[in-house]
């Protein structure tokens, strides 16, 4: 037997997708370009009555509240005109594991907004430049953490990850092949094809719903499924039926063509993750309940 699209192409979890618990060099290089976009500007210094450059008084913070070095060994090798990049050696250092280096980000976000507040000139839209940066980077290379109000969050859980791959692992082969699709053109560098992606994720969905039902659309499924001693809450079915609406707007180009020409939605892998994770989760909770129907 030949072997299956998902064995073929290797996608067979989201975890092959989204990276979440590591910080590959890819990651490291891309948050390290974020640090070398913050600009040169001044902020007051009151050690010296005078100004210090923002990436110096970041570097100071960090050696001394990250690192939790004392502040007279960098003075010293800064004296001697040794350069010192706290971002790139922790970033890159093997002693700090994945989530320590985001412990870094939010501290360095701490106190750039903190030095925000304080009103110094030339320092208006860096920090919100720099959480954008960071957001845009993580955004590209599938890293399963965003930063929503300073503070880094995660967008794919492990469990989301397992709801993925037991839709995966448990369905028919076609269901299978739109889940891997989905995952597959989710992953396409350098941007993934998102609006493709889920169509494929709620193709699965279609899929399921007909060859339980045997009609040939979701919609027509889903009241055919009414039918059935009503086992699914109507609430949940309900919410389904949202889902398959907004795959069919005209805006979003997403099962048929874009018919608005002047369209300011643009389907992110955010939605593209989000609609995976839940066409998974139904098609799991579906199978559940298809002994009850």
């Amino acid at each position: 037997m030949t072997k299956l699209f998902s064995q073929r192409y290797g996608y067979t979890s989201l975890a092959d997708v989204i990276i979440r618990e590591d910080m590959p060099e890819s990651i490291q290089n891309a948050i390290c370009n974020c640090y070398d976009k913050l600009p040169d500007a001044s902020i007051p210094d009151p050690d010296v009555e005078g100004y210090v450059g923002v990436k110096n008084a970041l570097t100071e913070y960090l050696w001394c509240n990250f690192l939790n070095y004392r502040a007279e060994d960098l003075y010293e090798k800064f004296r001697y005109g040794e350069i010192i990049d706290v971002f790139i050696d922790t970033l890159f250092d093997n002693e700090f594991p994945w989530y320590s280096k985001l412990d870094m980000i939010e501290m360095s976000l701490s106190y750039l907004f903190d030095v925000y507040k304080n009103n110094y000139f030339r320092f208006k839209e860096s920090p919100f430049d720099f959480e954008k940066n960071l957001n845009k980077e993580f955004a590209r290379l599938n890293y399963a953490y965003r930063i929503v109000d300073h503070y880094i969050v995660e967008i794919t859980s492990e469990e989301e990850i397992k709801a993925v791959k037991e839709a995966i692992d448990t369905n028919n082969d076609i269901v299978r092949v739109h889940l891997t699709s989905a995952l597959k053109l989710m992953s396409k560098r350098p941007n993934g094809e998102y609006r493709s992606s889920i169509k494929e994720s709620i193709s699965a969905v279609e899929n399921w719903c007909r060859q339980y039902t045997g009609v040939d659309t979701l919609g027509k499924a889903l009241n055919k499924l009414k039918g059935k001693n009503d086992v699914i809450h109507p609430k949940l079915r309900t919410a389904l039926e949202h889902l398959y609406i907004y795959t069919n707007q005209e805006d979003t180009g997403i099962r048929h063509a874009l018919m608005v020409e002047d369209r300011n939605y643009t389907p992110s892998m955010d939605e593209a993750v989000f609609m995976i994770v839940a066409c998974s989760a139904f098609i799991n909770y579906l199978n559940k309940k298809n002994t009850q129907i």
